[in-house]
């Protein structure tokens, strides 16, 4: 779920240093929607069931996806990477 994480990440228009992501993908108003309300409720992201289907509801899958979503927003992408490496 970690690349799910960073995909919402991404989708949320900026990067890390600031800089703006230009639109990138047909859906991007939507999923650049999606990601910015999954800043506070990452089910929002997971919640896409054109992508997801009902993968949100398998608790095993949410509870990773918000870990690695929450780790990317607070302490950023390269954290993230490092602990998913390191386990």
């Amino acid at each position: 779920m970690l690349i799910e994480a960073m995909w919402a990440r991404m989708c949320a228009g900026t990067r890390e240093d600031g800089s703006i992501i230009q639109a990138n993908d047909p859906s991007w108003d939507a999923l650049s929607i999606a990601a910015l309300g999954a800043k506070s409720d990452p089910m929002v992201w997971l919640g896409q069931s054109q992508f997801y289907g009902d993968l949100g509801q398998n608790t095993r899958v949410s509870e990773r996806f918000v870990h690695w979503l929450k780790l990317i927003w607070t302490e950023g992408t390269e954290t993230a990477l490092n602990e998913y490496l390191a386990a």
